[in-house]
């Protein structure tokens, strides 16, 4: 599955068990800008609507999840358990300052970094071709002369995220693309 394959895969379970507990649910599908949003409902019509955008979803310009959080604030007028679900490839200070206002309002937040294996383990695989799925920009690298870099990179990412969710009292997880999504409903038991 891509990326956008398994978050959109976790997204519909999760709306679908919502609704069918009677309880409301919104949607919100963005990139550089909200792209859809559907305030909270939780009738049968809302549910079917919310599976169609992401059964129709594609990748679009460049994401930025702090715009996207900055932006969705006033739309949501209670507080309530908030789902992100991304790559969150960009700063993770930017993300937690755009997270404050849900923090201090009362919301449970629960982050998804969703990665593929390829992305936390760079393969070395000689000169490769790398293609970005929002800007289709590409780069061409060797990848045993990134590998090291890149590792370290990627891990401190992971560990700046994970770290700022423990400070700021948020659940965050690494959702691994080789792994079945059902696995994360755990995460919002508790």
């Amino acid at each position: 599955l891509t990326k956008l394959e398994y978050a959109s895969f976790f997204a519909a379970a999760l709306c679908y068990l919502v609704v069918r507990n009677t309880d409301r649910v919104s949607l919100q599908i963005f990139d550089d800008k909200i792209r859809e949003f559907f305030p909270p409902a939780c009738t049968t019509r809302h549910l079917q609507n919310l599976l169609h955008a992401l059964e129709t979803n594609r990748a679009g310009n460049r994401t930025s999840v702090a715009t996207a959080l900055r932006r969705s604030y006033p739309l949501l007028r209670r507080k309530g358990t908030l789902v992100v679900i991304s790559d969150f490839f960009e700063d993770p200070t930017a993300i937690f300052e755009a997270l404050s206002p849900y923090i201090h309002r009362g919301f449970s937040i629960h982050l998804f970094h969703v990665l593929t294996p390829e992305e936390l383990d760079l393969d070395s695989k000689g000169l490769m071709t790398f293609m970005d799925l929002e800007t289709s920009e590409r780069i061409v690298a060797h990848t045993e002369a990134l590998r090291k870099a890149y590792r370290e990179a990627m891990q401190a990412h992971i560990t700046a995220l994970r770290e700022l969710s423990i400070r700021r009292g948020v659940d965050y997880e690494v959702a691994r693309t080789d792994t079945h999504y059902f696995r994360l409903f755990d995460r919002l038991v508790k």
